[in-house]
């Protein structure tokens, strides 16, 4: 019979050397560490969207009854942000899942700060058509890079059944709708 907590150290041990153990500990201590930090991570960023929710909530309820004159240009770029702390959070979440970054989640979260940032620069009439331009240019740029990192991951996960380009939600109910019945 064997014994699996043997199997995990002899694995340990030929993975560090047998004096290592400092390099085993830094290991799962790097680990635990990276675990709390991501988990931190990911109640801040929950906490701030639900707190900008409740702000564009409250606003918009003030501006119904009268109470403040709310500029929809500010509403716009609210929900812009908001759509910013989506992204970042739907990056935590994927990391969590993964144990890795990917490059389609940061040019999704990259994407959508060019767009707030463009968006106010246009309904504020400060941007001069060169900006508008660069602007243009970067979007181009993160784009095609996502594109194409977005091929490659399906790429390597041919018989996956789903699209990369899909969330997993949106994959999920693909996937059941597609089952024979």
């Amino acid at each position: 019979m064997s014994d699996d907590t043997g199997d995990d150290t002899a694995r340990k041990m030929s993975q560090y050397g047998p004096g290592k153990p400092v390099a085993a500990a830094v290991d799962r201590f790097s680990g635990f560490a990276m675990s709390i930090i991501i988990d931190v991570l990911v109640v801040l960023v929950l906490a701030a969207l639900g707190w900008k929710v409740w702000l564009i909530g409250v606003d918009l309820y003030l501006g119904i009854v009268g109470v403040k004159v709310y500029d929809v240009k500010n509403l716009f770029v609210e929900i812009l942000t908001i759509f910013i702390f989506i992204e970042i959070f739907h990056s935590l979440v994927d990391y969590l899942r993964t144990q890795r970054i990917s490059i389609v989640n940061l040019a999704d979260v990259s994407l959508a700060i060019i767009f707030r940032e463009l968006w106010i620069g246009l309904f504020g009439l400060t941007l001069s058509w060169q900006m508008v331009f660069a602007f243009a240019a970067v979007i181009v740029g993160i784009g095609a890079v996502r594109v194409v990192m977005a091929r490659e991951h399906a790429s390597l996960r041919p018989h996956s059944g789903r699209s990369s380009l899909l969330r997993p939600s949106q994959a999920a109910e693909k996937a059941t709708s597609e089952e024979p019945q």
